[in-house]
């Protein structure tokens, strides 16, 4: 997954009241509606969010914490509130957030119902350029419980039952929302009640898993079917041009990557561009989706190689338990290494003739550092090494094994090293690679 500038991006997490001397204050949160209204002509949106909320402890919940994106400001509370920004870090990136508490008070067994109506601009700008060019807007909501909020000892989980919740969404009528298959699957239409503005449409969804993206813009779409598979474009209207050279390169990626590693074991595959002055893409187990440089030969089979190298075999570099959120990125160069090692090898097995720049370009950035800080351009060394040193095609063939072993499972580093050892490989210049930050 390459870094991408995201816009429209709503975050929430629920978190629970303080614990007194008492006991504990449990609350459940129901009947949860989120309603969003895009303004893509100007940049904005409008989010309202309402629930009822119960506690079902002993304790007073003295209040309820929610993250939101620091963009979007409270306009309309039915409770008094406190918020401000913070900033922590993401795998070297540094990120923004809104931290909400809202005053509760709700002793034991009683319900109340808590309203929130937030304004904004997202993401206006990145240095000096709009950062939009085409009106495509995202919206992404989470609603993933935590453990009270950093540096507070007494909060305690908030329970939420496990009841749909109601999304209603206003798009202008001249575009449509599109919902990335993986979001799909846990998403379903219903017969809403909300009346749209006029000039605008609703799209009513319930949201059973507590995540859910949606692409909201002109879009066109190209299906088109080689080999048993169907690659789904979605582009926006100004960059069409780009449709045919995008179809080609997916389709001619699936291809490779299913004979050299391990078929592609779906009927489609979906593509969704956005044309933004900045950006990356980020790849799915059946999508992609590209933010900028929709027409980058580099930036698509990277993302593509991602339904291999993250989505038949998965990689576990951030894990969210009852306990909180764990980074573990010792294991990243798995999945990021391996995307980017496919760059080289299909740019190489295509004949393109920037594959030798771009072979030398990653080996370099590659000696930086080791495949904790760096894993994108260390971790593809340690594939083309393997490659390198043990022949072609007994690689291809130990990678092929490698997949079928691990296929539909979480992988490790350790994983890894153990199952090279077991194929008779001498894994200490593979730890040398991962570790050293200049190695031999």
């Amino acid at each position: 997954m390459r870094k991408a500038t995201v816009l429209f991006l709503v975050t929430v997490f629920l978190l629970s009241g303080c614990v007194t001397e008492e006991g504990e204050a449990h609350l459940v949160f129901t009947d949860e509606i989120y309603e969003i209204v895009l303004y893509p002509q100007n940049y904005s949106m409008q989010l309202s969010y309402s629930c009822k909320v119960k506690n079902d402890g002993s304790a007073i919940a003295d209040r309820v914490e929610f993250s939101v994106n620091p963009l979007l400001k409270v306009v309309e509370a039915n409770r008094d509130y406190e918020s401000e920004v913070y900033e922590y870090e993401y795998f070297g990136f540094k990120v923004l957030g809104r931290a909400l508490s809202v005053n509760l008070g709700l002793k034991q067994g009683e319900e109340s119902e808590l309203k929130l109506l937030f304004s904004g601009h997202p993401i206006e700008k990145f240095g000096e350029k709009p950062l939009i060019r085409m009106g495509v807007s995202e919206v992404y909501l989470s609603d993933l419980l935590a453990d009270g909020s950093p540096g507070d000892e007494n909060a305690h989980r908030a329970q939420r039952q496990h009841t749909d919740q109601k999304l209603y969404l206003f798009v202008p009528e001249n575009m449509r929302s599109i919902i990335p298959p993986v979001f799909a699957e846990w998403a379903g239409e219903f017969e809403g009640d909300r009346e749209a503005p006029e000039g605008y449409s609703v799209h009513n969804y319930t949201i059973r898993s507590g995540l859910f993206r949606s692409y909201v813009g002109d879009f066109i779409e190209v299906a088109e079917k080689r080999n048993n598979i169907t690659v789904r474009t979605y582009l926006p209207r100004g960059i069409r041009e780009l449709v045919p050279t995008v179809q080609d390169t997916a389709h001619k990626a699936l291809d490779f990557y299913s004979t050299t590693f391990y078929p592609y074991p779906y009927e489609e595959y979906t593509i969704i561009a956005k044309d933004y002055e900045y950006g990356g893409g980020g790849g799915g187990k059946n999508y992609t989706e590209i933010s900028g440089g929709v027409g980058d030969f580099y930036l698509l089979v990277h993302e593509i190689a991602h339904a291999w190298f993250g989505g038949i075999i998965g990689v576990i570099d951030v894990e969210s338990t009852p306990e909180g959120t764990t980074e573990f990125p010792e294991n990243r160069w798995i999945d990021e290494g391996g995307a980017t090692y496919c760059e080289l090898l299909i740019s190489r097995e295509l004949g393109r003739e920037d594959f030798e720049e771009r072979f030398e370009s990653v080996m370099q950035m590659g000696a930086k550092g080791n495949s904790t800080e760096n894993p994108y351009n260390r971790g593809a060394m340690v594939y083309w090494y393997l490659q390198s040193t043990m022949g072609e095609k007994a690689f291809f063939s130990f990678m092929r094994e490698f997949f079928e072993r691990y296929a539909g499972q979480n992988v490790t580093t350790s994983d890894f090293l153990s199952f090279a050892r077991d194929h008779g490989i001498d894994i200490g210049k593979i730890e040398d690679l991962l570790y050293e930050d200049s190695p031999g």
